[in-house]
């Protein structure tokens, strides 16, 4: 009789111990509330089934790694075995496109990479007062979200977060946020304002990128490190423009005295633009700061920029002429690449460095370089390397039938006759010793090439297997 006293005090003891920490286990709760939820006998905890929870591998706490049930609505258990839930791994929801709801408990303090990327479903999201870091991704592509609030607790949101959900209309950022990553909320197209508040130190770039509905950007006076200037984004100091609100509907834009910096992205996609004013002061125009705005006509690069940062005027078709002053020393990869309404590029004695594919453009028919450039030169209307060994690009095949290159070039550029759609014949000589990646690419009519060595020189020659159009015929010797 005492041996069953003690076991039922034992186990009494331990029901009660199990009931003080708020455990959520699949073995007690048994019991299923209106919404389908499983209810823990001892704690009351609704809880979803089929989280899957791994104990993390100090023992101190578990982590969601997957979802495998059927419920549309989740709730994320606080506790599981007694231990708290503190993260949702990376993946963990990845793709779960039947999810409608989420319930973040207050004990999570993280949210992985893409933890929810790709839950096109998710109508409702509730984050607890505990996460302080949103991850990569994390909401990627949530497209039926309308509507976030990010709690005061969260002090980072990370890159591309919530980029992509685009039914995004309602955004309220927490106070505690000090940091967002690039891209967060790129393409949230629904967005049509925000508000920074003072806690954040650090925007990366492309933050609203692909907001087309954007149309104000509001930041919090005491916010030491940015500003807002009529609904755009700027620097504290006001010397980096660092978004352009892209729902503004204003066709012209001049950008203010004092700017040294054009931000990444700062202007990407803004097609309605058709002119912006660059003052002199400016210093610095990053990647994709213009990326395909297709409207701009033309865009004056005054004598203090150093630096044009890649694919930085991209796709803006309607340019006809660009010319690079003598203060720029750099010129990102893809620059002005398919700004396929440009028909001359002259470049100054400053620039030492052109990116790869630079003026990658079907329509350009002259490219002049200063003759005190001590990079490169220009060849009738053709770019080469300064010691003339690498023809970087040729714009004579646009409209001349045949092109001779130059005895002493050791190297043909990525792209050289990119759209050299009335050649029909080039001249290589022996001295060349690589062909670079489509070097002849959409040479439509080149049917013959003809080489000045012999055919076994011309099997050394690197890259020539693949980048010669099938259908012309060399001819050695010649």
């Amino acid at each position: 009789m005492k041996k069953a006293i003690l076991a039922i005090l034992c186990t009494s003891a331990i029901a009660l111990s199990l009931a003080s920490c708020g455990i959520v286990n699949k073995f007690l709760c048994k019991h299923i509330d209106a919404d389908g939820d499983s209810l823990c006998d001892n704690c009351g905890e609704a809880y979803t089934e089929g989280v899957v929870y791994e104990l993390l591998y100090d023992e101190t706490c578990y982590i969601v790694t997957g979802y495998t049930g059927t419920a549309t609505d989740v709730k994320i258990a606080p506790r599981y075995n007694g231990k708290p839930v503190k993260v949702i791994g990376d993946w963990a929801f990845e793709d779960c496109t039947g999810l409608t709801s989420v319930t973040i408990p207050n004990s999570v303090t993280s949210i992985g990479g893409y933890a929810f990327s790709g839950c096109t479903g998710l109508a409702s999201l509730t984050i607890g007062n505990g996460v302080t870091s949103i991850g990569n991704y994390a909401f990627l592509g949530c497209t039926d979200l309308t509507s976030v609030t990010i709690p005061d607790s969260v002090t980072r949101i990370a890159e591309c977060a919530f980029s992509g959900c685009t039914g995004l209309a309602s955004l309220t950022i927490g106070n505690g946020v000090t940091s967002i990553g690039n891209w967060a909320f790129s393409g949230c197209t629904g967005l049509t304002s925000i508000t920074i508040p003072d806690s954040v130190m650090y925007i990366g770039g492309g933050v609203f990128a692909g907001c087309t509905g954007l149309a104000s950007i509001t930041v919090d006076a005491d916010n030491p490190a940015y500003k807002s200037v009529d609904g755009n984004l700027y620097t504290k100091d006001e010397k980096n423009l660092v978004q352009y609100a892209r729902g503004n509907t204003a066709i012209e834009f001049t950008i203010p005295d004092g700017v040294t910096r054009i931000g990444y992205q700062a202007f990407s996609g803004c097609t309605g633009l058709t002119s912006v004013i660059i003052p002199d002061g400016v210093t610095r125009i990053d990647g994709y700061a213009f990326y395909n705005c297709a409207g701009l006509t033309s865009a004056t690069i005054p004598d203090s920029v150093m630096e044009i940062g890649e694919y930085a005027f991209f796709g803006c078709i309607g340019f006809e002429s660009v010319t690079i002053p003598d203060s720029v020393t750099y010129v990102g990869d893809r620059a002005f690449a398919e700004c396929d309404g440009l028909k001359s590029v002259t470049i100054g004695s400053g620039v030492k460095s052109i990116g790869v594919d630079a003026f990658l453009c079907s329509g350009i028919m002259s490219i002049t370089v200063d003759a005190d450039n001590p990079a490169y030169k220009s060849v009738d209307g053709n770019l080469y390397t300064k010691d003339g060994k690498t023809l970087i690009w040729c714009t004579e095949g646009k409209s001349a039938s045949t092109f001779v290159i130059p005895d002493g070039v050791t190297s043909i550029g990525d792209y050289a006759f990119y759209y050299c759609t009335s050649l029909t014949s080039v001249t290589i000589p022996d001295s060349v010793e690589s062909i670079g990646d489509f070097a002849f690419n959409s040479c439509y009519s080149l049917t013959d090439i003809y080489y000045t060595g012999s055919e076994a020189q011309w099997t050394e020659i690197d890259g020539v297997s693949v980048q010669i159009p099938s259908g012309a015929t060399v001819h050695y010797n010649y």
